[in-house]
């Protein structure tokens, strides 16, 4: 047995697909956590839709990675700030990521 196969087991199967919590488990869905994201990481949001942000990012493999990465982007940038400046590697790195953004139509 893999193991993911057996954390699916102890803690119920999660299947494929973005939308896969909602209701019928309790749980809010991928899209819904996506929505709450920042707020949550900015301790924005109230008490209930904090707790319910938080259930669905420890449980959702899909939706932890973001989370983690997110919240790791956030202290990052917050530790630049308390520097009171990038690094000019940073900076390139930033700027060549937005601008292929840009370039790609995304938002």
């Amino acid at each position: 047995m893999k193991p993911f196969d057996s954390l699916r087991k102890l803690f119920g199967a999660i299947g494929g697909g973005e939308n896969r919590h909602g209701a019928d488990n309790g749980m809010i869905s991928c899209d819904e956590a996506k929505t709450r994201l920042f707020e949550f990481l900015d301790g924005e949001l109230p008490e209930i839709s904090h707790a319910e942000v938080e259930r669905h990012v420890e449980v959702c493999k899909a939706c932890y990675p973001r989370f983690q990465f997110e919240r790791h982007f956030l202290d990052a940038l917050q530790a630049a700030e308390e520097r009171g400046t990038a690094s000019p590697e940073l900076r390139d790195r930033i700027l060549k990521v937005l601008a292929e953004e840009g370039a790609n139509g995304s938002s």
